[in-house]
């Protein structure tokens, strides 16, 4: 089974910057928020796109999924690239929504003493 985890879906995965240097302080936490910030100094928010999908792999329940079909658009001018999602029992996953409590928890239980 192919699983996508579609940006509409991973931006409700959101951190604070404040949160994020309170709760990444220390193991491999600390590294990743040196990055983010290195990487987007001024932002306030950091979103958590790939964690996500990654995090599915281990706990599917994490988002509600749904089968289908993805096509992606290659003829319209100003559509070209964009992705439809049409549901229809193909082996095709997508997520539709996330439980961000759950991912979380998932992240911090893994993570926490890396």
């Amino acid at each position: 089974v192919h699983r996508s985890v579609p940006l509409d879906v991973t931006q409700h995965i959101t951190i604070s910057g404040d949160e994020m240097r309170e709760r990444f302080d220390a193991g491999l936490l600390r590294a990743v928020r040196v990055l983010a910030e290195v990487e987007s100094p001024h932002h306030q928010t950091f979103t958590w796109h790939d964690p996500l999908a990654a995090a599915t792999i281990f706990d599917a329940g994490i988002c509600d999924l749904a089968r289908g079909t993805a096509e992606v658009d290659l003829a319209g001018e100003a559509t070209m690239g964009m992705t439809r999602w049409r549901p229809d029992g193909d082996a095709h996953e997508a997520a539709v929504s996330v439980r961000p409590d759950r991912f979380f928890e998932h992240f911090f239980s893994v993570m926490h003493d890396a």
